[in-house]
């Protein structure tokens, strides 16, 4: 019986911890199932499974005291074609006010970085946008963005 208590006590404080630090993503629910190869990101979006939050490095960057917006997240692959070759890219914004934070842009294949914007720093407002990867016969990658502080 004692288990079962501390099991609900343990339920209810996890959800009133998300409902005093709500999430926001763009057109989506958040997705916490996703492992990311940006492991410290607070979240973001990938081509096979849409967005995602990390519930504990979110916490983590809320938890200065200071009173921020939540963070607004969208991610999105854009394809081309280059002198007769399919390319990818992937390009992401975060839009998180008051708060000092990144997005990161990446093409990725099985964990393999194919291409990476590196962080894009800045303050409100910020966007990333990953280096063309051209198909090369053997993948043509999968996009990803990611966001964290």
């Amino acid at each position: 019986m004692n288990k079962f208590k501390r099991f609900g006590v343990s339920i209810l404080s996890l959800g009133l911890v998300l409902a005093l630090n709500p999430v926001t993503t763009f057109a989506a629910e958040p997705e916490t199932s996703v492992v990311t190869s940006e492991s410290n990101a607070v979240g973001g979006w990938s081509e096979e499974d849409g967005y995602f939050v990390n519930p504990q490095a979110y916490s983590k960057a809320m938890e200065d005291g200071t009173t921020y917006a939540s963070p607004k997240h969208t991610g999105k692959a854009e394809e081309r074609t280059h002198n007769g070759t399919s390319q990818k890219r992937a390009h992401g914004w975060t839009t998180w006010v008051g708060k000092y934070h990144y997005t990161r842009a990446r093409m990725e294949d099985w964990g393999t970085i194919l291409t990476d914007s590196g962080r894009q720093w800045g303050t409100d407002g910020t966007e990333a946008i990953s280096p063309w990867w051209s198909f090369n016969g053997d993948t043509l990658g999968s996009a990803r963005t990611y966001y964290g502080s």
